[in-house]
């Protein structure tokens, strides 16, 4: 196979109670924004709901961003930063058949997230 560019991945975040479609939505805008300024972002429509609880379910995010590590990073500095913000919620990402859940950003968390984009990055390219 030849050198892979680009990595995708999906991202979603955990229904907290009281939560509602439109707070559910701010959410989801604030997370695509800052998404977007790390890779090319599309909301998944019709995809089994990653964190749904009851009628109300978070919206999917499908990110492609490239495989360097400056921009994996960026990527991972972002997912942190979000569920850093929203502590009280879990931020899952599915990356290659593996599904990561970041409830509070820790260390180890965030190095396992590392591992697993170059993981990714790494048996594509063999």
């Amino acid at each position: 196979m030849g050198a892979v560019t680009e990595v995708q991945s999906q991202v979603s975040f955990d229904i907290l109670a009281g939560d509602d479609e439109l707070g559910l939505d701010r959410l989801t805008t604030e997370l695509e924004a800052e998404l977007s300024e790390v890779g090319e972002v599309s909301r998944l429509v019709g995809e089994p709901k990653l964190g749904a609880k009851g009628d109300v379910e978070p919206a999917v995010l499908n990110v492609r961003t490239g495989v360097d590590p400056e921009q994996i990073e960026a990527l991972v500095r972002v997912l942190t930063g979000f569920a850093r913000r929203h502590k009280d919620r879990g931020v899952y990402v599915q990356l290659d058949g593996y599904e990561i859940k970041l409830d509070h950003a820790s260390a180890e968390q965030v190095d396992d997230l590392i591992a697993t984009f170059q993981s990714a990055v790494h048996r594509h390219e063999s």
